[in-house]
Parts: structure tokens; C-alpha cells; sequence
């Protein structure tokens, strides 16, 4: 009887899984007796610690970042943005969800303006996480443009000489030099978008950072691949430009930093109890 009871539980027992697909064994002749079935006691449950536990989920690795000549494009090789059209004529989320999906695809070849009017549709729609990691992705990647495209003194030649004397100029004071700032576009662009934005990525020191971060994993693993849509005839030479992305980074995120600590320095000041008559 134990014998039997034995060869019972074995054939209960699930196979190993090196055996689970193996041919069956033959089978030896022999005589067996017959006797009753042996009941068998319900298997305990598995204690609590025993059961398989699935991992924890892997974190997305970080992207790969570039190195500043890497990362650095020539604009005579590159083309214009070809989904102003689609951001123009947003009007609901599919469409919107359709232009985001075309950033994600490339997001080395949109200009800071398209990565400005992304952040400005989602901030219309209350989705401020997104429109602020588009916005300063936005603001960082500009400010390098005007590192790199700085504003300039046109040539004597494009400037109107004054030629009145001293005594028809009398008290008027003369003009300082013309300079021309090709982002100033831009620049009115970004101001007229950031205030909701700002407010949602300043009210939390913490909220700031996270953004941050993100802004300045992705710039330091995506190209400089994308066509400003102004002047860029007074380019810094294309061998200095490295040099000016590493020094933008730096100075953009240590301002960041200082701004960050300012506001976790600031703390809510308290109301001061109502005066009320006896």
C-alpha cells in the first residue's frame, strides 16, 4: 500500500521542464495488486513568502548623449519643418497627439518656434507637464541660437550717414548704433506663451527640477538638426560652435539651479488674524 500511495504522488507531481516534452519511457511488465485507493491529504498553501513574485518593472534607460560636435549640424544641410501647417490648424487632441508623434519620430529637426507653438497648443489644454518640457526645450534651444546667430551692426553701407551739421542737430541727441536682433520674433513668441506655463513649473521647486531634468537629458541626446526660420548670414564660425553649446548648457542650468533655490528658499507668509471689535 505504501508503495502504491508512493507511485500516486510521484505521477501527481507536475515534470521538470527538460522532461515535459520527452518521449515516454517503456514500460516494464509486472503484476499489480489490487487494492483500495489511498486518500490523499489536500496540499497545504503556499505560504505567503513562497509565491513568485514578479520583478519590478526595468526604468527606461537614460538616452545616449552626444558630443557637442556631434550633436552640431551646418544649416546648409538641412531643411525646413515640415508640420507648421499641422500646428496651425490644431483643433483637438488627435490632431495634436499627431504632431507630438512626428516630434518623437525627429525631434532633432524642429526649431525652437515649432517646439514654442507645441508647448503653446498643450498649455491651451491644460497639459502643462508637456507644454513646460516643450517649453524650455524650446527657451534652451534658442538661446543657443542666439550664441551662435548673434544680433549685429549692419554694414555702413545698409546705414543712412546723418549728414546734418552740429547747429541743424542742435539739442537732439544722435541715435546709437542700429543693431538687428534676427530672434526678436521669437523672443515676443516665447514671452507671449510662458506665463501659464512658468506659473505651473514655479509653484513647486520640485516640479521645476523633474522638468528640467527631462529637458536636459533629451538636448544632450538630440541633434542640432533643425533650419531656423531667420537671418543667418552673421554666424558664428561652425568650429566655435561646440564651445557655445557646452557654455549655453552650463549657463541655462546653473540659472535654472538659482531659480530652483530661490523658490524652495521662499516660504508662504502666514495671514494675520482678522481683526474683529469686542
Amino acid at each position: 500500500m505504501l508503495r502504491s500511495f508512493f507511485l500516486v504522488g510521484l505521477l501527481a507531481l507536475p515534470l521538470p521542464a527538460f522532461a515535459q516534452n520527452a518521449a515516454p519511457a517503456p514500460m516494464r511488465h509486472m503484476s499489480i495488486t489490487k487494492t483500495p485507493a489511498a486518500k490523499t491529504s489536500a496540499p497545504e498553501p503556499a505560504a505567503e513568502e513562497d509565491k513568485a513574485v514578479a520583478p519590478p518593472a526595468k526604468e527606461s534607460p537614460a538616452p545616449k548623449a552626444l558630443k557637442p560636435q556631434d550633436a552640431l549640424k551646418k544649416t546648409d544641410t538641412l531643411t525646413d519643418w515640415p508640420y507648421y501647417a499641422d500646428l496651425m490648424t490644431i483643433d483637438n487632441d488627435t490632431a495634436l497627439d499627431k504632431v507630438i508623434r512626428a516630434v518623437d519620430i525627429d525631434p532633432g529637426s524642429v526649431p525652437p518656434k515649432g517646439l514654442f507653438y507645441l508647448a503653446k497648443a498643450l498649455s491651451e489644454r491644460k497639459r502643462y507637464e508637456e507644454a513646460a518640457f516643450y517649453y524650455y526645450a524650446g527657451q534652451l534651444r534658442a538661446t543657443f541660437d542666439m550664441a551662435r546667430f548673434p544680433p549685429y551692426a549692419p554694414s555702413e553701407t545698409a546705414v543712412k550717414l546723418d549728414r546734418r551739421t552740429e547747429d541743424q542737430i542742435g539739442s537732439v541727441p544722435k541715435a546709437d548704433t542700429v543693431i538687428i536682433n534676427p530672434h526678436e520674433p521669437i523672443s515676443i513668441l516665447a514671452l507671449s506663451i510662458g506665463s501659464p506655463i512658468a506659473r505651473w513649473a514655479m509653484a513647486d521647486a520640485a516640479r521645476l527640477d523633474a522638468v528640467m531634468e527631462k529637458v536636459r537629458l533629451w538636448d544632450a541626446a538630440t541633434p542640432y538638426a533643425y533650419l531656423p526660420d531667420y537671418d543667418l548670414s552673421h554666424a558664428a564660425p561652425f568650429d566655435k560652435w561646440p564651445s557655445l553649446l557646452t557654455k549655453t548648457r552650463n549657463d541655462y542650468f546653473t540659472r535654472v539651479r538659482q531659480i530652483a533655490r530661490g523658490l524652495t528658499a521662499i516660504r508662504p507668509v502666514e495671514p494675520s488674524p482678522s481683526f474683529s471689535r469686542p
